[in-house]
């Protein structure tokens, strides 16, 4: 082991040292059932997952921010991670094996190169070494130093690790549900203040800078990402995942708005729509079935269901309603990402276990760009229902926003 901390134990760690041991048990014996030696994680969730390590550095493409190995037979990960950012992890990370390298920038190998003579000095050079390869993850690293990593250790077979991975990361722990409920209230909080900000004749830049300003001040912990996905009118309807525009909603339209905050790491996820001025009585009557399709999915919500029969309690209202939508999934599992496993779509056998955490979306898209209608909201998987996180429920009706 290499001890390096200068200080006994963090000063800033984000949880307390027996959350993280939970979860590297957790790791350690899914590796175990699985024959993996050694698992090495290096997107940003996971390392953050495993670790708490607390930084916004993470935008650098070049240089890793940090590694971490988890071994089937230690109790101990092992961090690797550039000298300069050693100060942070040793103060909001409860690790005490680190791994240092000092030529991030001046030779890109140097990490690959850090993480191969580790491999190899603590004897997994033969082992079966787990990675992110499979659903929902990706590498932190450069495609060139992976390849050079892989090389120099030929003689590990490398897995997919991801398994093991989600099989942690998908049960939240106590701590974990609490910094998604405080997500889920700021989110709420900050969209029901947008309804009762919103005019005709406003444009949506001017309603996404009002709604960041209005997630930000909820919470006032660590916040280091928002998103704001927002539509109104026939000619944006169809536009999916679009950002703000410049565009001014009028009278007749549906402002269609999805977005997210990340505080304390933990993801808010939320979408309603809201009706300028009274809403058609087409928007009426389909919002309707955006409610009955949620509570038909919220009455199967509880652990032991598989997560397609949240997707086909959903289905089945709209296709008794002959709605002509296509969708592919009807929710998802949240937590360090705004979409996780276990998703809820229409083949997925997972079954829903206690303490997962999942946002149902019941999306319809009208032909002919008449509008689209949904709400999304998260909940918390309970051994015989559900706990809807954030505020109480306010998506019986379709919001409207005044002339």
């Amino acid at each position: 082991m290499s001890s390096l901390r200068r200080v006994p134990q963090p000063t800033y760690p984000r949880f307390p040292k027996v959350e993280y041991s939970g979860r590297i048990q957790k790791a350690r014996e899914a590796m175990k059932a699985r024959g993996i030696d050694l698992l090495l994680v290096t997107e940003r969730e996971n390392v953050v997952y495993f670790t708490g390590l607390a930084t916004p550095e993470w935008v650098q493409k070049g240089t890793v921010v940090a590694a971490v190995m988890i071994a089937a037979n230690s109790e101990e990960p092992i961090m690797a991670l550039p000298d300069f950012f050693f100060g942070m992890a040793e103060k909001t990370t409860w690790v005490n094996d680190f791994e240092l390298h000092r030529n991030s920038h001046s030779n890109q190998l140097d990490f690959a190169n850090l993480l191969a003579s580790t491999i190899k000095d603590r004897g997994f050079s033969g082992s079966s070494i787990g990675y992110e390869a499979g659903t929902e993850t990706l590498l932190g690293m450069p495609q060139d130093q992976w390849e050079h990593l892989r090389k120099e250790v030929p003689g590990a077979e490398w897995v997919d690790g991801s398994d093991v991975i989600w099989g942690a990361r998908m049960i939240k722990s106590a701590a974990e549900i609490e910094c998604l409920r405080r997500s889920a209230t700021a989110n709420m909080r900050a969209t029901e203040q947008l309804r009762d900000h919103a005019r005709a004749g406003m444009n949506e830049l001017a309603l996404a800078a009002f709604l960041r300003r209005a997630m930000i001040q909820d919470d006032a912990s660590e916040q280091d990402r928002m998103w704001v996905v927002m539509r109104a009118g026939k000619e944006r309807y169809s536009m999916a995942g679009c950002n703000p525009g410049d565009n001014r909603i009028a009278a007749g339209d549906l402002l269609v708005i999805d977005q997210g905050i990340m505080i304390e790491g933990y993801a808010a996820d939320t979408a309603r729509v809201m009706s300028v001025g009274k809403p058609s009585a087409l928007h009426t009557s389909v919002y309707e079935k955006v409610i009955e399709a949620r509570t038909r999915a919220l009455e199967k919500l509880k652990a032991g269901v598989p997560a397609s029969e949240i997707y086909h309690a959903v289905r089945n209202v709209y296709d008794k309603a002959g709605f002509p939508v296509h969708i592919d999934m009807v929710g998802h599992g949240i937590g360090l990402d705004p979409h996780e496993p276990p998703m809820l779509s229409a083949n997925n056998p997972t079954l829903l276990q206690e303490n997962m955490v999942v946002c149902i979306e019941p999306w319809v898209t009208l032909p002919d760009d008449q509008g689209v209608l949904t709400c999304e909201d998260t909940f918390l998987v309970k051994k015989d229902g559900y706990e809807q996180l954030g505020l109480t429920d306010n998506a019986s009706d379709l919001w409207v926003i005044k002339n």
